[in-house]
């Protein structure tokens, strides 16, 4: 992915600077904070690059909504505490999200079993065995949202660092 990395504020890093190794609550607020992020992070990628109109021209920058089953699978997985890090994702598991997503190279597509591959061009149904996919750009959309979002994550995890390490909680969100 092409997303560039959380940058924390100069306190936050001052903070952490104390110590060898990141304590637990610090881990443990930084994994809190990324599951809210995450969260606001999903309802802007799906409201600004996922919700363009059916009927509407080809968008460059997102998905128009067909059936909405790409955009209700959108899902963020649980951060998780690994070492020194903490890790999550944004993503679907429908098989064409990725395509979607990072583009893909021309491909031939065949029908399976006895049924012919069917679709409309110029308004009438066409009946054929193969097509060949000229292939499709990337549209970074989940991308885009969580670069769109970095400052957020940035300023909340610095947040929480702060928070958690001057025993007073975790910060604010």
């Amino acid at each position: 992915m092409n997303v560039p990395p959380i940058k924390l504020s100069d306190g936050a890093k001052k903070v952490l600077e104390r110590w060898e190794t990141m304590p637990a609550q610090a881990l443990q607020a930084i994994a809190r904070g990324m599951d809210y992020q995450n969260q606001l992070t999903l309802g802007h990628i799906v409201s600004e690059y996922m919700s363009f109109s059916k009927s509407g021209p080809s968008v460059a920058i997102g998905t128009r909504v067909q059936t909405n089953r790409l955009r209700g699978s959108m899902r963020a997985s649980a951060a998780r505490i690994e070492g020194q890090k903490v890790t999550s994702g944004i993503g679907s598991n429908v098989d064409y999200a990725g395509p979607m997503e990072f583009g893909s190279a021309p491909h031939r597509i065949e029908a399976k079993g006895a049924k012919p591959l069917r679709f409309f061009s110029a308004g009438k149904p066409v009946f054929c065995r193969f097509v060949n996919h000229p292939g499709t750009a990337p549209r970074e959309f989940t991308q885009r949202g969580i670069r769109d979002r970095l400052s957020s994550y940035g300023n909340s995890m610095s947040r929480r660092i702060i928070g958690a390490m001057a025993g007073t909680g975790e910060g604010a969100k």
